[in-house]
């Protein structure tokens, strides 16, 4: 890129003072940091940066997440953590606010999340079936859950992703198990992860700051990228994950502002800032 910024790009980076982060194809690949990780939190704590750690994953906790940032070097905390099944925890508060019986199709993470929030997990009479990631799905789940909703179980998804890449092939995400139960009942789930905005809108009332002063960072146009348009928030797209360059034309939610990584970033976001480059 040329070492001179436009000015939309210096005035989105020099307004940020909170950042909304994505993880896998962001901060790390697979088991792996992203290189320069480091680079980027030194930077992160120079420029008293919040930042706010939010993914689709409902299977770990946030004490299970922070563990494995603690694995790349980061030091977060579980109020720095959005998951996918906390932010679903926290819609079950919001429509069933008295508690009661829940189904649940899913995960570690997920039971625990809907458990600290007051809920029973049953397949009696519950008040709703969340779905979320689930490696044990079963037909008889499957039964259990569609026979819930249809019997008047409200349908909710902690998110729809399909899938994503895995070596030697492709690894089914939350998405397909609300697809196969979506099949049987013919119901839209009422859906909480990305890019439904719902937890980007969280993660600013964490952070605490105005949404012109929060910026959404993240490696796909239909997950992140769409969350953040819908949030209204300003978007960072970096390309060391799973958007190649030739997927941003034409796209529905296109970026606000394009980096090969996270490294690239706080380059462009340095000069912006007058910072001398050696």
């Amino acid at each position: 890129m040329p070492k001179f910024l436009n000015e939309n790009e210096a005035e989105i980076l020099r307004k940020i003072r909170g950042l909304i982060l994505d993880l896998d194809g962001v901060l790390h690949i697979g088991p792996r940091p992203i290189e320069g990780l480091q680079t980027f939190m030194d930077f992160a704590f120079r420029r008293s940066l919040k930042l706010i750690y939010v993914t689709n994953n409902s299977t770990l906790t946030p004490e299970a997440l922070c563990e494995r940032l603690s694995g790349f070097g980061i030091q977060a905390s579980e109020t720095q953590i959005i998951t996918s099944a906390t932010a679903t925890a926290r819609y079950l508060t919001e429509v069933f606010p008295d508690g009661g019986e829940v189904f649940l199709v899913g995960e570690e993470g997920l039971h625990q999340a809907v458990n600290g929030a007051g809920f029973e997990i049953s397949d009696k009479k519950p008040l709703a079936v969340v779905v979320g990631l689930d490696r044990h799905i079963d037909y008889q789940k499957i039964s259990t859950a569609a026979t819930a909703i249809l019997n008047g179980a409200r349908f909710v998804a902690c998110n729809v992703d399909s899938g994503a890449p895995k070596q030697g092939g492709i690894a089914p995400g939350a998405g397909s198990m609300v697809a196969a139960i979506q099949a049987v009942v013919q119901i839209p789930p009422v859906e909480i992860g990305k890019p439904e905005p719902r937890m980007f809108h969280e993660a600013v009332q964490r952070l605490g700051l105005d949404p012109e002063e929060c910026a959404a960072i993240g490696d796909r146009l239909d997950i992140d990228i769409a969350s953040a348009h819908l949030a209204d928030l300003p978007s960072i797209l970096v390309l060391s994950g799973m958007t190649d360059p030739e997927m941003i034309e034409g796209s529905l939610y296109p970026p606000d502002l394009i980096y090969e990584d996270i490294v690239e970033m706080v380059n462009r976001w340095e000069l912006s800032l007058g910072v001398p480059r050696l």
